[in-house]
């Protein structure tokens, strides 16, 4: 028998009166201790984390595949951006990390055409592109659902 290095193991043992037993006897006892423990310790992380399981067909999860992968999301993002979006009443939004991306860079963009405005040679194409810009910004943050 080897060593028991856990003092629960080793009182749920002596509980259980196979300290001096055979090897099965022990084997065993070690395999039930170790199922309700873990029964024990999912209770617990279930109280201070629910969990949903759904259960879909295989039709089903093959079109749900399919359309997280046309949005860049895993499946199981993909559902649970799905479940809260409609949740709160708000539309799902396809490849937000990159939406985002592209913001911060028109952002950036809209900086340095604004920086140019002070230039005593300002041009008013520029101009312009910096409306088109800020123009652009205010859509984005509007449709990922950011104030501006």
């Amino acid at each position: 028998m080897k060593k028991i290095r856990s003092t629960e193991l080793f009182k749920f043992l002596q509980l259980k009166g196979v300290l001096g037993g055979s090897d099965i006897e022990i084997k065993n006892a070690k395999h039930q201790y170790r199922a309700e423990y873990k029964r024990k310790w999912k209770q617990a992380r279930l109280k201070i984390k629910p969990e949903l399981r759904p259960n879909f067909t295989k039709k089903e999860i093959e079109s749900i595949s399919k359309a997280a992968k046309v949005r860049g999301l895993t499946s199981t993002n993909f559902v649970r951006q799905s479940a809260l979006s409609l949740a709160s009443n708000k539309t799902l939004i396809p490849n937000q990390d990159k939406l985002l991306t592209i913001l911060q860079k028109l952002s950036m963009a809209g900086i340095k055409i604004s920086n140019k405005k002070g230039n005593p040679f300002y041009d008013p194409e520029v101009k312009e592109a910096d409306d088109l810009l800020q123009e652009t910004e205010k859509l984005l943050m509007a449709y990922l659902g950011y104030d501006y």
